[in-house]
């Protein structure tokens, strides 16, 4: 999976450490799955040659749809994309301004929806948004609105002033994809709030931002919200490690931190498409986890030189490529309606049986809206009114809402500032 929003932590060093009999297990795992199946491995990323940022002929676009026998591994973003009801959309892109993430926001500018690149370095940010608007335009397409936004998902501060700024300018949001993340940091490091970093970023952060913006998805509805997962949510064999909560340093390990919050994000996904559709207009929103395959990355270059040769040969997609499932799940017909499941090669496929553990989705949701109210993202009765406050109660604590006599949440149903 493409990670294109790392820490400082991670862009010093991403090395993967322990013995090349390590990697060869998990190729051996990974060789030992379905018949053909190599896309276990983006959990490592490739050390090959990342797609051109170019947009193909007009007639490329959608041509997937169209064929009799659909897209595939090998499709890409381009021969996925729908562009029916793009020009009246407003889609918000996590990690915008590179790799899986960059392609996923360029392919959605193409069809014509006003996108936010959501990056956490507003330079690089810039950089992409320029790229892009020079594809589009060596294209022949109208110029897009593309919008580069600050937000950096490690920092809960970052997520509410970009929310609150958000919200208070009434935009209306129908595609959201949550692409950024970052992989197997070698040293335990944590957020600004005190968390382990890929759980913070991976996981709290997307679930912050989400939860935040949860109401006004809904009432922009039909939309969509498409999590970026991984294979790698199959390696924890006991399931989510509740017993660690929240993540800690005497139990961080690279690769084991980076698994957990790939299966927190299946278990997020799917616990989404369940609490949203109890908001107004929520029962149009639908809410996929992805797997993008074995993908070329800039993540890549960190690897070290062995575990380069050894899993380089088993990418079996480029960048475009790589997007492909994520712009399959924001834009195409035939994901209309469908919600709470897991895609990969541009298709429903069946997560670890873990992934599907309906208790375990719904602990991980509570808890971490706990660790959000500890940490002062939430605050107690509304000053929004009744509306508000019940579209808060509602994807709290209870599956119903609770409110006192003023049309607030009880006290122990936390709701948003904003």
């Amino acid at each position: 999976m493409a990670r294109v929003v790392r820490s400082a932590a991670c862009r010093r060093s991403c090395t993967r450490r322990g013995p090349v009999a390590a990697v060869a297990a998990w190729a051996a795992f990974a060789a030992s799955s379905l018949p053909g199946d190599r896309a276990f491995f983006s959990i490592f990323g490739s050390a090959t040659k990342s797609a051109e940022k170019q947009i193909p002929p007009a007639d490329v676009v959608g041509a997937a749809l169209r064929s009799p026998d659909g897209p595939n591994k090998q499709s890409t973003a381009w021969e996925v994309l729908d562009t029916t009801r793009l020009p009246s959309q407003t889609a918000l892109v996590t990690g915008a301004n590179s790799g899986i993430g960059y392609h996923t926001a360029l392919a959605l500018a193409y069809g014509g929806a006003h996108v936010l690149l959501a990056c956490r370095d507003p330079k690089r940010g810039e950089s992409a948004k320029k790229s892009m608007e020079e594809a589009l335009q060596a294209a022949g397409r109208p110029a897009p609105t593309i919008e580069v936004v600050e937000l950096d998902l490690s920092s809960l501060s970052s997520i509410r002033m970009f929310t609150t700024t958000f919200l208070k300018e009434g935009r209306p949001l129908h595609l959201l994809c949550l692409n950024a993340g970052v992989m197997a940091i070698p040293k335990y490091d944590t957020s600004q709030d005190g968390f382990e970093m890929q759980f913070a970023t991976n996981h709290l952060g997307h679930f912050a931002l989400t939860r935040a913006l949860a109401a006004r998805i809904a009432e922009s509805s039909p939309a969509r919200v498409v999590t970026l997962a991984s294979e790698a949510h199959r390696a924890p064999n006991q399931g989510y490690d509740f017993s660690d909560w929240p993540p800690s340093a005497a139990k961080y390990g690279d690769w084991r931190a980076y698994q957990q919050s790939k299966l927190a994000n299946i278990l997020f996904a799917r616990e989404l498409s369940k609490r949203i559709a109890l908001l107004p207009g929520g029962d149009l929103v639908s809410s996929n986890a992805i797997h993008p395959g074995v993908i070329s990355t800039s993540l890549g270059r960190q690897q070290i030189l062995k575990g380069k040769v050894l899993l380089g040969v088993f990418q079996d997609r480029d960048e475009v490529q790589g997007a492909a499932t994520s712009v399959f799940c924001l834009t195409a017909p035939q994901v209309e309606g469908v919600t709470g499941e897991y895609f990969r090669d541009c298709a429903a496929a069946k997560p670890s049986e873990f992934a599907t553990d309906t208790e375990a989705a719904r602990r991980l949701w509570e808890l971490s809206e706990e660790l959000l109210v500890k940490e002062g993202f939430f605050v107690g009765a509304g000053k929004e009114g009744p509306r508000k406050s019940a579209s808060a109660c509602r994807l709290s604590f209870a599956t119903e809402p609770v409110q006192d006599k003023r049309g607030g949440c009880g006290s122990k149903m936390p709701e948003f500032r904003f």
